[in-house]
Formats: C-alpha cells, structure tokens, sequence
C-alpha cells in the first residue's frame, strides 16, 4: 500500500501551496489478505463463543431444575409425603394426558410459569422454569403418535415442548409448555413394572383394575442418584429411550441435564445413561444413577 507524499512550495511569504500526491486504493492482494485474516479469526473465536453460549444456557437450565426439585419437595410436604403424580389419564377419552406433573405443580402455585389458552396458540416466548433454554420452539411435541419419534438423542423432536392442561383451571382453558422429562411410567411395559418406577402417572394404564397408588418420598431409596426429570420429552423412556434428549454440548462432547430426587443437578454424558433395555439388568449397567425403585 503506498504511503500519501506532500510537497510544499515555498514563495516571499512562506507557504503559499500544498501539492498533495492522492493515495491509491488498496490493491486487489491487499483486500484478499485483509479478508483471510478476518476469516482466521473468526474461525478461531467462532468456537469458542458457541462454547461459552451453550455452557450459560446449561447453567441455566441447572438452575430451572434445582426450582422444580425444590416445588417438587414442598408438594410431598404438603401432601403426606406422596410425589407429585407423573400426570393424569382421562379415562374417558382413553388413555390421553389431561395434565401432567408441571399443570399439577403449577395448579398448587407451588411454580409459576407462562400459559396459553388452547393446544394450538403457539409457544409462549416468556421466560419459564419449565423451559430448557437449548430447547427447540418450533412446535408442540405430539407424544405417542405414529412416527412422531423421536428418533434419536440428538433428534430436535426430543426437544420440543410438552403441553398439558391445568385442570385446576377449569372451565377456564389454560396449558403450559414443560421441555422436560420425568423419569415415570404410565402403566406396566416390556420388563418394567409400574410399581417399580419412583414416579407414575395416574392411574395405571391398565384394563383389569384402576391403580392410584403413589410413591412417597421417603420410600424411594438413594435420592442422591434417583433421577427425577431430565432433558427431554414427556415420559416412558422405557418405550421410547430416545425421550431423553442430550440437548447440551458443543460438537462430540453432548450431555443431558438430571435433577435428581434429592434436589440436586448435575450433567450426565450419553453414555451414562440407559438405552433401549430399562429390565432391572439392562439399568444396572449404568450405575452412576438409578431409575428403578428396586436396583
């Protein structure tokens, strides 16, 4: 790049004129060094940034749980030590969820969160302690339906929301949005019973009787590493294992976030976690955290 030359003429007075050589534009090499160094950088900070973006978001979402556990708690206080219901079945419209642990948590004013007036508003855009910030916002998750996966851990269907009716707002229709999990089961599965599992949703998915029976508190052993809810969709991992989403990390390196039943968060690798096999021999083999009452 060539530098600006002046010159000056001197006259009986002093200077009596400045002639100025005008600087050429930068050259076509000198543009595409500038760009290259530009690019280098961003490819050196791009990474980092999207570390850091997501570590916030998870310490967020760490955060929102230790909220939930803490209501989750004060529920049990208030209610002769049972947990809160995984959710209900209206058994008039077959085995459909009129409203789950979150509507319960909030009808008790035991959480505050935003709500919607029907199944079809769109999601709400305030802030929630129901909301994981990594989650997706795009649609509703459609749980149980045919092909509705999802299909994998990392599938953005395992990040949408959950909606669920307050049923203690009835008439009035009011829902909620939940990007949780929580570590429940509706009824009897493939190697699993529904007495086995810490929490449950009511009543038992069954055609014989009608089951309510709940877990108390204190009967659920080692609250320390019972998992509560994680990230994820709905319930039932046991017919659905991909429902756990790893919803954070960055490249190869993804995690999902646990509340576990004694209040506590923490992240858990992929691999910590039970794939397609939830038998009481298939959860033994990840024994950095319990899923079933009797391991």
């Amino acid at each position: 790049m060539r530098m600006q030359k002046s010159s000056r003429r001197m006259g009986v007075f002093g200077v009596v004129g400045l002639e100025v050589e005008q600087r050429s534009a930068f050259t076509l090499v000198e543009l595409l060094v500038v760009i290259a160094i530009v690019t280098t950088l961003i490819a050196l900070l791009l990474p980092s940034l999207l570390r850091g973006r997501e570590a916030a978001r998870q310490v967020q979402c760490l955060s929102n749980m230790r909220q939930i556990g803490m209501a989750w708690q004060l529920y049990a206080s208030d209610n002769r030590g049972y947990t809160v219901p995984a959710g209900y079945a209206l058994l008039s419209s077959g085995q459909v969820a009129a409203d789950s642990w979150a509507s319960i948590l909030l009808d008790g004013h035991y959480l505050t969160a935003p709500t919607v007036n029907s199944m079809s508003d769109p999601i709400s855009t305030k802030a929630s302690v129901l909301r994981c910030p990594s989650g997706a916002y795009d649609q509703i998750y459609v749980r149980d339906a045919v092909g509705s996966g999802p299909f994998s851990r990392t599938d953005s269907r395992g990040a949408q929301p959950t909606r669920s009716q307050l049923r203690g707002a009835l008439p009035k229709q009011l829902f909620v949005d939940c990007w949780y999990y929580v570590n429940a089961i509706s009824g009897d599965l493939t190697n699993c019973v529904w007495s086995q599992w810490p929490y449950r949703r009511l009543p038992k998915d069954t055609i014989y009787t009608i089951d309510y029976s709940l877990t108390k508190a204190t009967q659920i052993p080692q609250a320390s590493r019972m998992v509560l809810i994680t990230d994820g969709v709905f319930m039932n991992g046991a017919f659905n294992e991909f429902r756990i989403h790893l919803s954070h990390g960055y490249g190869g390196s993804l995690s999902t976030n646990l509340l576990l039943t004694d209040g506590h968060a923490e992240s858990a690798r992929g691999d910590q976690i039970p794939g397609n096999d939830w038998s009481l021999t298939g959860v033994r083999a990840y024994p950095d955290y319990m899923w079933r009452m009797d391991e």
